[in-house]
């Protein structure tokens, strides 16, 4: 029995690895969005049979990161400006209300926790580490989230993961595009401050300021690169 349960746990390892390294290329943009996900040469580039790699693609799929499309295959997952407007709207009204129960209810270990991600934040953008400041950036947003102590507000969270995670990719583009990557850290100090103090007030400004910010940011950058576009693709 023992040996048995070994073998599923080595066999979903193998998934959630394959999953990071498609996530991380996905991020990195060595994969772009809209570009088709070859299961086979996949599996052959990795040196795993094709198993492992169709669960990781359904992995990615739940997060939203790619979808797959009937007689077609599975793809990247692309953002019109009607996605990014729809999901930073869902971001405010969803971050708002988790820094709000987040200034009566995070711990001080959370708020260390917080200023260690957003030291490492720092370092990663001076020196151009898009890929690490993404993931920082995305975890600085959920430790807020957890630190709620509102369990669906974190399962809603986590559950749109994958789309804060393009979401952020655009972001990022969009942040060295337009010189604001600067200014961006800057909002993440200000929420961090508003949090040690616990100023419900600031906390609650700061995050719409930031989030806002953001969506302008990278509407602004995606009309710009994709002028006309109609969306995403839907299954057919």
């Amino acid at each position: 029995m023992e040996d048995k349960m070994l073998g599923k746990l080595k066999k979903m390892n193998l998934s959630e690895q394959a999953a990071e390294i498609i996530r991380a290329s996905i991020i990195s943009g060595r994969i772009k969005p809209g570009e088709r996900l070859n299961e086979m040469k996949i599996a052959s580039e990795m040196g795993v049979s094709r198993l492992p790699v169709r669960e990781a693609l359904r992995l990615l799929q739940n997060e939203s990161l790619v979808e797959s499309i009937p007689n077609k295959g599975v793809f990247v997952a692309t953002l019109s400006p009607r996605d990014i407007q729809e999901i930073f709207t869902l971001r405010a009204v969803i971050e708002e209300f988790a820094i709000k129960l987040a200034v009566e209810n995070i711990e001080e270990e959370e708020l260390e926790a917080l200023r260690k991600i957003y030291a490492e934040m720092v370092s990663a953008a001076s020196e151009s580490d898009d890929i690490r400041l993404i993931q920082l950036d995305l975890e600085f947003h959920r430790l807020i989230a957890k630190s709620s102590r509102h369990s669906y507000v974190y399962r809603v969270f986590n559950y749109i993961r994958g789309l804060i995670l393009m979401y952020l990719l655009y972001d990022t583009e969009a942040l060295k595009a337009n010189r604001r990557l600067v200014t961006s850290q800057k909002e993440h100090r200000i929420i961090l401050g508003a949090l040690e103090a616990r100023d419900l007030d600031l906390a609650v400004r700061s995050i719409n300021d930031h989030i806002q910010q953001s969506g302008i940011n990278i509407m602004n950058h995606l009309l710009e690169q994709t002028p006309g576009s109609s969306g995403r693709k839907q299954a057919s």
